[in-house]
């Protein structure tokens, strides 16, 4: 506000991003990528065993058809806030619902068909569910303390996995034993460490050096055999293949503009959603016509 009362200075911010669908190829090409539906920046998105895309749009459950580019909510709206969905194996959704009675954020599920809404978790703040490859557990973590928990995907009381605290989201790996995530190491500087982690005792298995600085989260490939995350150059992000194995890595796309939010191969691996864009900034004067 300027001293006088008369000018207001503000941010105004638009988001332009979408869903897009490639073809899977050692490089992909602008032009081979295909518009699905509008989206945002922070949206997340998995794939269900029919070939549909699941994500959130203004805090609710949605299914994208990759082919139509038609979107309709999973299930019923239940008139409150549900984000974070990913889905299972078995085509069961998890997600992110807020419980306006006792004012807290837990883990949900719906079934394939979006019916039968069930409470899995009974923290405060309990964020980004993810399913066991086995269907027996969902991770998730408590936004409270940073820590990876998990809890019975059939409902039931949650268990901490380890004592460090996650710092962004994370993965579960292919065959469910290790869960990989980032946190800082308080002691060393606050230098980042990026980690697999025994799901069933919280030990350590290895930490993993990064070959190049990612942006956003890091997560398996489908064999499990590497890492796969965003990077950002000139400007520019894209998506980088780091082997597990220490060899040396390779780009799995080729944009040449544009950021990327979140990206998921299908289950068959022979296709790549993607939510792609950016968001434009400005400031803005709005002055008193009074």
């Amino acid at each position: 506000m300027a001293r006088s009362a008369s000018v207001l200075a503000a941010v105004e911010t638009e988001e332009r991003w979408d869903l897009q669908v490639a073809a899977s190829s050692m490089s992909i090409p602008v032009s081979d990528v295909k518009e699905v539906v509008k989206s945002e920046e922070g949206a997340l998105l998995s794939w269900t065993p029919d070939g549909k895309l699941i994500t959130d749009h203004d805090n609710r459950v949605d299914v994208a058809d990759p082919e139509t580019g038609t979107r309709a909510i999973f299930g019923n709206d239940p008139g409150t806030p549900e984000f974070h969905p990913q889905s299972c194996r078995d085509g069961r959704v998890v997600f992110t619902g807020y419980t306006p009675a006792s004012k807290q954020l837990n883990i949900f599920s719906l079934d394939v068909s979006g019916q039968n809404r069930k409470k899995l978790t009974n923290g405060s703040l309990d964020y980004y569910g993810q399913c066991s490859p086995d269907l027996q557990w969902v991770y998730y973590r408590d936004q409270s303390t940073n820590l990876l928990m998990r809890a019975p995907l059939d409902g039931g009381a949650g268990q901490q996995i380890s004592d460090l605290q996650v710092q962004g989201r994370f993965d579960i790996s292919p065959e469910g034993s290790v869960a990989l995530f980032y946190t800082l190491s308080h002691t060393e500087g606050h230098k980042e460490k990026v980690l697999e982690v025994s799901v069933d005792n919280g030990q350590v298995k290895r930490e993993i050096p990064m070959q190049k600085q990612h942006a956003g989260r890091i997560q398996y490939s489908l064999d499990g055999k590497a890492l796969e995350y965003v990077v950002r150059e000139n400007g520019v992000d894209n998506i980088w293949r780091q082997p597990l194995d220490g060899s040396a890595g390779k780009w799995e796309t080729a944009f040449k503009s544009e950021h990327i939010g979140q990206f998921r191969w299908s289950p068959d691996g022979k296709q790549l959603a993607i939510v792609r864009g950016h968001t434009d900034s400005d400031v803005v004067l709005m002055r008193s016509t009074q």
